[in-house]
C-alpha cells in the first residue's frame, strides 16, 4: 500500500517549484515518512489554484463526501480549539494568583489592609438648617 501524501508548513527561504512562480514557498507536499528533499515545495496561490483544480475535477459524490468529511473536521478543530483557549485561561489565572501569593509570603508586595468603615460626621451645614426650621415651627 502507498503511503498517504502530506501538506506541511514550509519556512525555509526557498521559492515555490511551480513552473514561472517566482513566490516564497510556505508548503512542503511529499509522501508521508518520504525523504523530506523529495518534498515538492509551493507557494500559497500555486496550492490554491491546484486545490481548486482538483476539486473540480472531482466526481460529484466524490467531492461532496470529502467536502463533509472537511467540514466535520473543521467543526470538531473548533469544538477543540475552544476548550484549550479555556484552559489556557484557567492556567493564566492559577498562575497569576499563585504568583501573587508568592510575592506575598516573599514580602516584596504588601497584603492590602481591611479597609475600615468610614463614620460619617455630621455636616454643620445640615444641623444650623435643621436648627432654623425647628424655631420656625
Amino acid at each position: 500500500m502507498l503511503s498517504k501524501m502530506i501538506v506541511e508548513p514550509y519556512s525555509q527561504n526557498l521559492r515555490c517549484e511551480m513552473n514561472r512562480c517566482s513566490r516564497k514557498g510556505n508548503w512542503a507536499i511529499g509522501r508521508e515518512g518520504g525523504p523530506k528533499a523529495a518534498r515538492t515545495i509551493w507557494c500559497d496561490d500555486c496550492l490554491r489554484s491546484i486545490t481548486y483544480a482538483c476539486m473540480k475535477a472531482l466526481p460529484d459524490d466524490y467531492r461532496e463526501e470529502l467536502l463533509a468529511a472537511i467540514g466535520l473536521k473543521l467543526e470538531e478543530e473548533k469544538a477543540s480549539n475552544a476548550k484549550v483557549e479555556e484552559l489556557e485561561r484557567q492556567i493564566a489565572d492559577a498562575q497569576a494568583e499563585i504568583l501573587k501569593s508568592s510575592l506575598v509570603s516573599a514580602g516584596v508586595v504588601r497584603k492590602p489592609a481591611a479597609k475600615k468603615p468610614v463614620q460619617r460626621k455630621p455636616s454643620v451645614k445640615n444641623e444650623g438648617t435643621k436648627a432654623k426650621a425647628g424655631a420656625k415651627k
